[in-house]
């Protein structure tokens, strides 16, 4: 039985049948409810997106989803409810993870499971899904929006043109020009700075495209910083460049045309497009050449020849004659069209066509011998596309990577590498870190900068006190140099800055594995940066289960997995203090029922945090306080805890805790007589504390009581004296759980209640 329902972020399958006496005709998921919250920090946005489904069958399944995220995104939290409780993923080695699952699922019980399948692409699976249940799930993704001169765009798809849509949008710098295609955007100063900006439909959109404008000097440097206290600091730089007009100097075009086996089918058929899509855009100013390939290697030209009538219709009748087969020969092809470059040519380019499925060492070497000044653009088309390969061979020659994802995208795109080949606006730049060092930047080799093109590095500085950034280069009109100064040592706050540089770090770590072969050291990096920071990647999966649904087996393969954890987190403090770091200071307290005469008492939170519990003889149980992530949502939660008895034995049990983060109701009434004004607070519920302090001078203040006569405990009282100054008091109540509400009241008829 399969239902499928559309999703913001792919489709929802449930394809496994667990009722043989359903109807074999099925029905659909309903999906009931849509909403997405999104926060833009200096173009860092990361998308919560929270969807209900329906199981309107008679049917208990399975639901499937994939997550299209995007190029460059990361998932950075999945969860799931049953019932009012979340389940909230952990980020554990994959083997183990989908064992656990496929073990857990098979006892008809509750876990969840989210893999990485390609770039920017994720899959999810939930078991189970009851007849008649509304099955909530969230994902958060987190991706750095990138700019186009001033331009900068954020997209999501939607399933529901109903979907709640809200946008916080926060930058130092000065912003405009707010729009979107697809919603009415509604803009209010937000509670903590910034915009917040909410969304209504205009008709039925299928996605929600917002765009803004950055105002700032041409060629200005952006750092932005995150440093936790006796840690190296982690730096997002970025630097755009202006949107100029496209040069008009002449340029010597190679293209190199797979056309090997694996591109048989669409992928052939779109490159062919691509490749006469770059040959219409040429001049009669540029020269030209074409070189097919397989196993074996063929060209259009001895030479490279002045594109004119003739030499552009013999360069598409040679594009259409190419059909598919063979195996495939990268580096022959790349150095056949690196040979017959032409050594006076002021701009030679290569648009490498491919799906990069060739032997990655080979072509790379052929790259590293080659002392041109060719650039090189690869363009990978179809689904199997070696991104490492291409990546790499553009970096190494100083071009760009870009991948064509179907047959309406083939315009755009090759207008766009127009756009990055005309005359660069940055040449060589040069990053560096005076009084200070860099460490561990990606990338490692800047390339040249086309008009409107942004440079972003992410890197590890140490150092103590004020830093000066540089960037240098050679711009059209001379040496161009840009530099921007803060401080090392120093605090600051922007979590979003390391989990960027550890995706960085982890995908180069991937792409070394993919082109030079798996090794242990590569290999344990790779899985020790994924566990540290929280990242889906090849070898680490997001888990969601509950702990009362484990066997004695997997059980025991997850105190496995966690003990090995914990033991990669103690060698990482630098990851541990940033994961704490987006955390407030939260007061939910986690108390276990465990001995008192246990040797350790820890519980294991699914954000990367671990505790010690600590015995209270007044109430008997175990208890701690801890720390929460900010944007973790109301409801009850519960954390496996280990309990390591007297004698040695270990024994697995459940905690809970509640988070509340709603300010707390309460209703004050004021009567004012002569120079005193009585204070009544009605609350809904217990109050840790009330207290009400003068507007004019805070220092003036009292705290309220509870009415010794109220048996529901319900009411607070007090009272403060009037002054010359305002009779505007500030009424603050604080419930247990620290939220803290406030209201301003004054005398209801300050002259008639004094006289």
């Amino acid at each position: 039985m399969v239902f499928v329902t559309q999703t913001a972020l792919g489709q929802m399958v449930v394809e496994r049948r667990w009722d043989e006496n359903t109807p074999s005709d099925g029905g659909r998921l309903s999906l009931e409810k849509e909403t997405l919250t999104v926060t833009i920090d200096q173009q860092y946005a990361k998308s919560i997106l929270s969807q209900v489904y329906l199981n309107p069958t008679e049917s208990v399944v399975e639901g499937n989803c994939t997550v299209r995220a995007g190029e460059g995104a990361t998932v950075q939290s999945f969860a799931y409810w049953n019932g009012q409780t979340k389940i909230v993923g952990e980020v554990f080695e994959k083997e183990v993870a989908r064992e656990i699952y496929e073990q857990t699922t098979g006892l008809r019980r509750d876990p969840g499971l989210l893999e990485t399948t390609g770039e920017g692409a994720f899959a999810f699976r939930v078991f189970p899904i009851n007849p008649g249940e509304h099955k909530r799930v969230e994902v958060t993704v987190g991706q750095r929006l990138m700019r186009k001169g001033q331009h900068v765009e954020y997209r999501m798809p939607l399933a529901s043109p109903r979907a709640s849509v809200t946008v916080d949008l926060f930058d130092p710098r000065q912003l405009s020009h707010l729009s979107s295609a697809s919603h009415r955007l509604s803009a209010t100063a937000g509670a903590s700075g910034g915009l917040r900006i909410t969304a209504s439909p205009l008709g039925k959109p299928k996605e929600i495209v917002l765009g803004y404008e950055v105002v700032e000097p041409p060629f200005t440097l952006s750092v932005a910083k995150h440093q936790d206290s006796g840690q190296d600091a982690y730096l997002t730089v970025s630097l755009a460049t202006p949107a100029l007009p496209p040069g008009r100097e002449a340029k010597d075009v190679t293209i190199v045309l797979d056309h090997s086996g694996s591109m048989d089918g669409t992928p052939l058929t779109e490159a062919r497009a691509a490749a006469k899509e770059i040959v219409r855009q040429l001049t009669d100013r540029d020269h030209l050449d074409i070189v097919a390939f397989d196993d074996t290697v063929d060209t259009l030209f001895p030479n490279m020849e002045p594109v004119t009538p003739k030499t552009r219709k013999a360069a598409l009748d040679f594009l259409d004659r190419q059909q598919s087969g063979g195996g495939t020969d990268l580096a022959a092809a790349l150095s056949r069209a690196f040979s017959f470059q032409r050594s006076k040519a002021e701009r030679p380019l290569i648009f490498f066509l491919t799906d990069g499925e060739s032997d990655a060492a080979a072509v790379l070497e052929v790259a590293q011998k080659d002392r041109s000044k060719v650039r090189v653009f690869t363009v990978g088309i179809g689904q199997g596309v070696n991104r490492p390969l291409l990546s790499q061979l553009a970096d190494r020659k100083r071009g760009k990577f870009t991948y064509i994802q179907s047959a309406e995208a083939i315009r755009s795109s090759v207008q766009h590498l127009f756009g990055l080949v005309e005359t660069p606006v940055l040449v060589t730049p040069e990053l560096t870190l005076e009084n200070g060092t860099l460490l561990r930047r990606h990338p490692e080799t800047l390339s040249d900068l086309a008009p409107g093109e942004e440079l972003v590095v992410t890197a590890r500085a140490s150092g103590q006190g004020p830093m000066r950034l540089v960037l240098r280069g050679k711009g059209p009109q001379g040496p161009v140099a840009s530099e921007t100064q803060f401080n090392l040592g120093t605090a600051e706050r922007r979590p979003w800055v390391g989990r960027l540089w550890a995706k960085n770090r982890v995908d180069r770590i991937l792409e070394d594995i993919s082109l030079k072969g798996e090794t242990d050291e590569r290999k344990n990096e790779a899985i020790e940066l994924a566990l540290s920071y929280a990242l889906v990647t090849p070898y680490t999966s997001f888990l969601a289960i509950p702990e009362s649904e484990l066997t004695a087996e997997t059980s025991e393969q997850m105190q496995d997995a966690r003990a090995r954890k914990q033991a990669i987190l103690a060698k990482r403090q630098d990851a541990v203090a940033l994961s704490r770091s987006d955390m407030p200071p939260g007061d939910p307290v986690l108390t276990v029922k465990a001995p008192a005469d246990a040797l350790r008492v820890t519980a294991f939170f699914p954000f990367g945090l671990n505790r010690e519990l600590h015995f209270d003889p007044d109430k008997n149980n175990w208890r701690v306080r801890f720390l929460v992530p900010k944007d973790t949502p109301d409801g009850e939660y519960e954390v496996p805890v280990l309990i390591v008895h007297r004698d040695g034995r270990e024994e697995w049990a459940t905690g809970r805790y509640t988070i509340d983060s709603q300010e707390p109701e309460f209703e004050p009434v004021v009567q004012c007589m002569g120079d005193t004004m009585k204070i009544s607070v009605v609350v809904q519920s217990r109050m840790r504390e009330v207290r009400a302090a003068w507007v004019s001078d805070p220092r003036q203040r009292i705290s309220l009581a509870l009415d010794p006569r109220d048996s529901q405990r319900s009411r607070y009282l007090g009272t403060m004296k009037l002054g010359a100054q305002s009779d505007a008091v500030r009424i603050v109540a604080t419930d247990m759980a620290r939220n803290e509400g406030e209201e301003i009241v004054r005398c209801p008829s300050p002259k008639a209640s004094r006289h």
